[in-house]
């Protein structure tokens, strides 16, 4: 019994660390324009803008849904959505990255 907590404990560890393999999977398979708008409410306009002001105000509606969807996580809402959650930090991990560039 031990050793396979041992085992998923280190596995878990592995795969959710923040190493750059995690994201690097994450960005071969995210589209901005196909998995956004699934994620936050977005006009196509706003999808496009790959300026520094539109990854900003980006970045501000990811956060404020992070902070909702955590929000209905922390409080146990029936609502919650763990897939969600984890779209929306990969999703707002991968635009600050290009935003870094960007700017």
């Amino acid at each position: 019994m031990t050793i396979k907590r041992k085992a998923k404990h280190t596995v878990g560890r592995r795969r959710d660390s923040k190493n750059a393999k995690g994201l690097d999977l994450f960005v071969r398979h995210y589209d901005r324009l196909r998995d956004l708008p699934a994620l936050i409410p977005l006009w196509p306009r706003e999808l496009r803008d790959t300026s520094q002001s539109g990854h900003l105000k980006l970045l501000s509606k990811l956060r404020q849904a992070l902070r909702h969807e955590r929000q209905r996580g922390l409080s146990g809402h029936w609502s919650y959505n763990v897939a969600r959650h984890k779209a929306l930090l990969d999703a707002y991990r991968y635009e600050t990255q290009q935003a870094r560039k960007s700017g």
